[in-house]
């Protein structure tokens, strides 16, 4: 079973395929509330919504949003994909992963998966998460050094906020 991607900027579809589709945001993204706890904006995409952290900024790159903070030393990293017949299943979610150590994870009304790793000189964390036809492909990275258990924390919390639409 292959997932069929397609490229937002050329309309043509990526190497892996299957009866899905790729996110094409409405807006260019603006930098985001300073607001704190109920006070910060929530951010709206085409399929997907969540409350980025207090002073974070996004902005919109080929195939996802990235959301960074002034102060912070990573970047969180949103995309979505839409299956065309049928609801995404764990062993999607698993075959879009490939073949690395998944643990299964809740945040909020979503369901999936998440990995953590270090590849040149990059820490990851990686999320692939379902509810109903849509995935939600959401990644976190920052330089190994600059590592902080705060703001892997602050990520984590962050995407609880993560619905669909």
């Amino acid at each position: 079973m292959r997932w069929r991607l397609t490229n937002r900027s050329t309309g043509r579809p990526t190497r892996q395929s299957r009866a899905l589709q790729t996110q094409v945001p409405r807006q260019p993204l603006a930098p985001l509330s300073s607001g704190v706890g109920q006070n910060m904006a929530r951010y709206k995409s085409a399929w997907w919504s969540f409350e980025p952290p207090a002073g974070w900024t996004g902005q919109e790159e080929e195939g996802c949003d990235t959301f960074e903070s002034a102060g912070g030393v990573g970047a969180l990293q949103i995309s979505a994909h839409r299956k065309e017949s049928s609801e995404v299943s764990d062993d999607d979610l698993r075959e879009f992963a490939g073949d690395i150590p998944l643990r299964a994870i809740a945040l909020g009304s979503l369901s999936g998966f998440r990995t953590r790793f270090s590849d040149d000189g990059t820490f990851w964390i990686k999320w692939w998460l379902r509810t109903g036809k849509t995935m939600v492909h959401v990644t976190y990275n920052c330089a190994v050094e600059e590592r902080n258990e705060e703001e892997e924390s602050l990520v984590e919390r962050t995407l609880s906020s993560l619905t669909t639409s």
